[in-house]
């Protein structure tokens, strides 16, 4: 089979050792049968074994998803070399959020701009501590992550009860909430109270449920002057193969005369969620969401 990660950590069955441990272990021993046998020659041993050949026989497993490899990555080297896990999430990132971890933080050193702006954060849960308060009341502690950096946020009483069980550590969120000057607490000094704005996240949804369960409209960009009669057919195609529940529109235009239409369908509608990915990767194609 095509070689990929997974095969490296393979354990059969009732088994305790990776398979990249059990190669290991084989190579040493053929090295060592390998210079026995070298030695053989000057002395009074069988030499037949010089001529041994190596096979490794490779697992036969199922390939790693790209986010699986990821994390392995992570665990087992403290940093990732591939890529990054937020470029899988690159369609609702661009269309669903409007901030970052980094510019998020210095918004909330601005309160005088920045009171009660509207935040959709998204990134990955990297932390999930379920605690319970003095008063035996249930809350938590989190952590989010994206490419610029980490955020630390605690939620109680139904805020926590409703939103815990989708802030679940590894699962990739859309936060959304608001900036907003700190509760004063009963028995505070007025000196105490932090100066600096807090997120208060008022609801949270699944970033890889985010496009397929949109309400807004889906809008193919299409340069013409970079196409030809078989990249229309593929475009055609593309959208026959991916019925779904989104509207759709085509906005026609020439790069090169200025020159531009918009065409809507009478009937059908696109799964942006499988579609969208396979248009991103054509050259002659943009789209937006409005």
């Amino acid at each position: 089979p095509n070689f990929h990660r997974a095969m490296l950590f393979y354990m059969p069955q009732n088994d305790s050792v990776p398979f990249s441990e059990r190669a290991l272990r084989m190579v040493a021993s053929y090295n060592e049968r390998k210079n026995s046998a070298q030695m053989d020659l000057f002395g009074m041993g069988d030499a037949s074994s010089s001529g041994e050949t190596l096979t490794l026989p490779m697992p036969d497993c199922e390939r790693w998803s790209k986010l699986k490899e990821l994390q392995m990555e992570l665990e087992s080297i403290g940093f990732y070399i591939s890529s990054h896990p937020m470029d899988s999430f690159k369609i609702p990132l661009k269309f669903f959020t409007n901030t970052t971890v980094e510019a998020m933080k210095e918004a909330m050193a601005n309160p005088e701009k920045y009171n009660r702006f509207s935040v959709r954060l998204g990134g990955q849960i990297t932390k999930a501590e379920q605690l319970v308060t003095k008063k035996g009341n249930p809350y938590g502690k989190f952590t989010i992550e994206d490419k610029t950096g980490a955020y630390s946020f605690s939620l109680f009483s139904e805020n926590y009860l409703t939103l815990r069980n989708l802030l679940v550590e590894g699962q990739f969120v859309l936060l959304m909430g608001n900036l907003s000057t700190p509760y004063w607490k009963q028995g505070q000094e007025q000196d105490a109270v932090p100066k600096d704005l807090e997120f208060r996240i008022t609801d949270v949804k699944l970033l890889d449920s985010l496009l397929e369960n949109t309400g807004k409209k889906v809008i193919f960009k299409l340069d013409v002057a970079q196409m030809n009669e078989a990249t229309v057919d593929d475009f055609i195609k593309i959208i026959k193969e991916h019925p779904g529940k989104q509207s759709f529109g085509v906005h026609l235009f020439d790069s090169e005369t200025n020159l531009s239409c918009n065409m809507t369908p009478f009937s059908g509608g696109v799964a942006a969620h499988t579609v969208l990915p396979i248009v991103d990767k054509l050259p002659y194609v943009d789209f937006d969401l409005k």
